[in-house]
């Protein structure tokens, strides 16, 4: 498998791609299509926030993926967070879910502490982060949305 990262001139497949996967089972709520190009430009922006990259197969665009990256203080080091992990239905079950995380440890193992990710209890890649050896924790993520930071400065 080859991983490259995303080109503006990948918009149009990330869009049919991105609209799929943020609609499916796979997430908890669906996200509009603003908050899929959000995501998309600033994947393209080389800000590094965030990553995206397009996986292929045999000559062929098969998924997408997104990173993220930050500092763990429990760890003391980087942590790679994989947002978002798609493979296009008609090339499941080909272990190119288990090759995109072999190229992700590849690429960065050696420079970071942890990989992290998040899963939906009804998606079925779950079986796969657990075979390769990612485990549940037992924490209570909790998150404050859409919240507007310029309330909380000081007058």
């Amino acid at each position: 498998m080859r991983v490259r990262d995303f080109t503006p001139n990948d918009r149009e497949l990330y869009r049919q791609w991105g609209t799929d996967f943020f609609t499916s089972p796979a997430l908890l709520h669906p996200l509009d299509s603003a908050t899929i190009e959000r995501s998309f430009d600033e994947a393209i922006s080389n800000r590094g926030l965030l990553r995206g990259l397009f996986l292929e197969w045999e000559d062929q665009t098969v998924g997408f993926a997104f990173l993220t990256f930050c500092w763990s203080t429990e760890k003391g080091g980087k942590v790679v967070w994989v947002e978002d992990l798609y493979i296009a239905p008609e090339f499941r079950g080909k272990q190119l879910g288990s090759q995109f995380f072999q190229w992700l440890e590849n690429e960065y193992g050696a420079d970071v502490r942890r990989f992290s990710l998040e899963v939906a209890s009804s998606n079925p890649a779950l079986r796969l982060y657990e075979r390769l050896g990612y485990q549940k924790l037992d924490y209570h993520r909790m998150v404050k949305e859409n919240c507007d930071l310029s309330k909380n400065k000081n007058e």
